[in-house]
């Protein structure tokens, strides 16, 4: 491949969680369009591909745990739907992993970090409008469609908070797409740039986003391997900037008091009985999983079925992405992923242990599975992947 192929590849890899919930032809995805030729591309050109063997086991793994739950009658389910999910995340997977094969990796880096300084500034142009002159200005493409199952969420909610999203659907991807970016400042010693998009992060409220702060730092503190100094000047910077910005804009104070008040309510909200915001991104339905058949413990329901089998509970299809495997894939699936978060971490250092933890951490609190905003963290894991300095023992596809 050539080194402007390579660029384009790494391009659209930084740009597609932005381009993820926009469609052409009324349901064909842009990233998923544009993927696509580039694979057929990256085949005419190079004959091969390259994929990983952790992410390729999970898949399998689920493929098989799908089969085998349908060959049990019990319940409402749709075997169709469940092996056509299957099959739409294994054409996914080839498209990620064909860019993956012939990516520019420094260039993948360089765009991300480009594209979330854009999201960052953009954001606090949004919440400045806001605050001085009560106008929405929205983030949203606004000549390309959104998919049918995709919608533009308001950066004033119901209750009348303040929660800025900049180009993204919703602040969780915000927080989703600028975490690992902001990883990869620290790594580069870019501490300013890092602390810039961390008040970003702290402005959309969004508890992925504090979550992800607070994991940060602990690993910037207590695991990455910059000197002591460096981690107490940074500390130090980050507390003046926020402590700063807190006593002399209300507004600030508010966002931050805003946030603050939505973490310390998950306890509360896991235990209370209504299955409020947080409950249902982190428990979810999980407790209808003990009231499975044996069967369906073991191997689950199969691919996106749990919303059928437990329609009669008035289930909505949405919880975190390590309940919906259990309930989907039973303690097989689970075991699975368990087992690719165990492989990362086997392939990583102190310093690009993050970008596997930023993964666990959202699979734990949040939707994210087979879509470009689960590749694109995935990309800053698999071109950091080095197993105890060997080389990636890929399968090469030909």
């Amino acid at each position: 491949m050539s080194t402007l192929e390579k660029r384009i590849i790494a391009f659209l890899l930084a740009v597609s969680p932005i381009l993820d919930p926009y469609v052409i032809f009324n349901k064909i995805g842009i990233v998923n369009v544009i993927a696509s030729i580039l694979f057929i591309w990256i085949i005419i050109r190079n004959k091969s591909i390259k994929l990983n063997p952790s992410l390729l086991s999970l898949l399998l793994v689920l493929l098989l745990c799908t089969c085998i739950s349908l060959l049990n009658m019990e319940g409402h389910r749709n075997t169709i739907a469940a092996l056509k999910v299957i099959i739409n995340w294994a054409i996914l997977f080839l498209l990620a992993s064909g860019m993956w094969s012939f990516l520019d990796k420094e260039k993948f880096i360089k765009y991300s970090q480009g594209i979330a300084i854009f999201t960052a500034t953009f954001l606090y142009i949004q919440v400045i409008s806001y605050l001085t002159t009560g106008n929405v200005l929205d983030g949203r493409i606004g000549f390309l469609e959104l998919s049918q199952y995709d919608s533009w969420a308001s950066i004033v909610d119901i209750s009348g908070s303040l929660r800025a999203h900049s180009v993204f659907q919703e602040p969780s991807y915000v927080a989703i797409y600028l975490l690992p970016v902001v990883a990869s400042f620290i790594i580069d010693k870019k501490y300013i740039k890092s602390a810039y998009l961390i008040l970003a992060m702290i402005l959309t409220t969004s508890t992925v986003a504090i979550c992800g702060i607070i994991l940060i730092l602990i690993w910037f503190l207590i695991i990455s391997n910059k000197k002591i100094d460096t981690k107490i000047k940074v500390l130090i910077l980050i507390i003046a900037i926020h402590s700063i910005l807190y006593m002399k804009l209300p507004q600030y104070a508010e966002i931050v008091n805003f946030s603050l008040k939505k973490l310390m309510m998950i306890g509360t909200d896991l235990e209370s009985a209504r299955l409020g915001s947080a409950k249902i991104r982190i428990i979810g339905y999980l407790p209808y999983y003990f009231d499975y058949p044996i069967y369906y413990k073991i191997f689950g329901v199969g691919a996106n079925q749990f919303p059928k089998y437990l329609a009669h509970y008035n289930v909505l299809s949405y919880s975190s992405t390590l309940v919906t495997i259990i309930l989907d894939f039973g303690i097989v699936g689970l075991i699975a992923i368990i087992n690719m978060f165990r492989m990362f971490i086997k392939g990583s250092n102190r310093n690009t242990i993050i970008y596997t933890c930023v993964f666990i951490m959202i699979c734990s609190i949040d939707s994210f599975w087979f879509n470009w905003y689960f590749f694109y963290i995935l990309t800053f894991i698999i071109i950091n992947y080095n197993p105890k300095g060997k080389h990636i023992k890929y399968i090469n596809i030909k």
